[in-house]
């Protein structure tokens, strides 16, 4: 297991990323966008933040990429959330929404990954 620190942290990241994925059913478009700034916020702040050199090498290395993914991922989500607010049609609509739903449940595999690593 990782260090509790980093168990702790990716567990309330799961939890943003789930109440996230709860904004996302209710297609309320100013709420999705209040959520996934609380999840870009925490994640830049507290996972960002977490000490990677207190990590044996290869257990880092496989933190970074992974961080490296979600961060790309968290990028895409926001430019969805972008498009989302200006779709007209309910065909794009949902088409976004789907798309959230898939990265969303992307960046929970990877923190599920992360916190799975054996030091």
């Amino acid at each position: 297991m990782l260090k509790d620190v980093y168990s702790q942290r990716y567990q309330e990241f799961t939890a943003l990323l789930s109440a996230m994925s709860q904004s996302v059913e209710t297609e309320d478009g100013l709420l999705i966008k209040q959520a996934l700034k609380a999840v870009q916020e925490f994640f830049g702040a507290e996972i960002l933040g977490l000490p990677v050199d207190q990590l044996s090498e290869t257990i880092e290395g496989k933190v970074r990429s992974y961080q490296t993914e979600i961060h790309k991922q968290l990028r895409l989500l926001a430019t969805d959330v972008m498009f989302l607010a200006v779709s007209r049609s309910k065909t794009t609509v949902a088409g976004r929404l789907a798309t959230m739903r898939e990265r969303l449940t992307l960046v929970e595999r990877f923190c599920e990954a992360v916190l799975s690593l054996q030091e």
